[in-house]
């Protein structure tokens, strides 16, 4: 399988609540590749484009992976957005094969993907630990005194 041709769609940058902000994108089906400025890269699927990438300005309580992204890109001090959104993307398990076959590619080139993240992780490790450390937060608060 031939590899996508990324649209380059601009720059994230962060707002002055140091929140992601992204160029204004499609509610279009399609991929999604967010290259921080620190180098590492993601690569995403979603229906909506723009709902996407909505979640990782203002993340879903609950939901690991938002915050996470989240937090990379605060921390990285924003990045750059490129989308693919050609052809007939309607299918999730269209997106889900292109998506699979851009984190292979990408790994090919030797790039560091927040998608893959192991044991020698640093950066995904820390993620983890303070979207853990928050959620236990949430649920000590609902203790009875």
């Amino acid at each position: 399988m031939e590899g996508v041709v990324w649209q380059e769609y601009g720059l994230i940058t962060l707002c002055p609540k140091s929140w992601p902000q992204f160029p204004t994108t499609p509610e279009a089906a399609g991929l999604y590749r967010i290259t921080l400025n620190d180098g590492r890269v993601y690569i995403g699927e979603a229906q909506s484009l723009k709902r996407r990438l909505y979640e990782y300005r203002r993340p879903t309580p609950g939901i690991e992976q938002e915050h996470r992204v989240h937090a990379a890109i605060v921390a990285a001090g924003g990045g750059k957005l490129d989308i693919y959104t050609q052809g007939d993307l309607s299918t999730r398990a269209k997106r889900m094969e292109l998506e699979k076959a851009e984190i292979e590619r990408a790994l090919a080139q030797g790039r560091r993907l927040m998608n893959i993240s192991g044991e020698d992780d640093v950066a995904a490790i820390e993620a983890k630990i303070r979207f853990h450390e928050q959620e236990a937060e949430k649920w000590k608060a609902k203790l009875p005194e």
